[in-house]
């Protein structure tokens, strides 16, 4: 599972006002209420630059993603 792509490319987390934006290869800047930071997936690029934030099971950023993603309720379609 790629969470990488999980987390930049979710319209639900997107709809839950979770933003990142792509600014060099393998980073992102992440918007999350109203806080930015300089983020990565990558656990190697992160040993080379520390002041990036690595997004991992550990980080409290990244586990507050994730209950974001799962609390969030989509507004309801008439297809729904």
């Amino acid at each position: 599972l790629d969470i990488e792509r999980c987390f930049t490319q979710s319209p639900l987390l997107r709809a839950a006002g979770v933003q990142f934006k792509a600014t060099e290869s393998n980073t992102w800047q992440l918007t999350l209420k109203a806080a930015q930071y300089e983020v990565t997936f990558d656990p190697a690029l992160y040993d080379q630059r520390p002041s990036l934030r690595l997004m991992a099971w550990s980080d409290p950023v990244f586990a507050q993603i994730l209950e974001l993603g799962l609390n969030f309720n989509l507004p309801k379609t008439d297809d729904t």
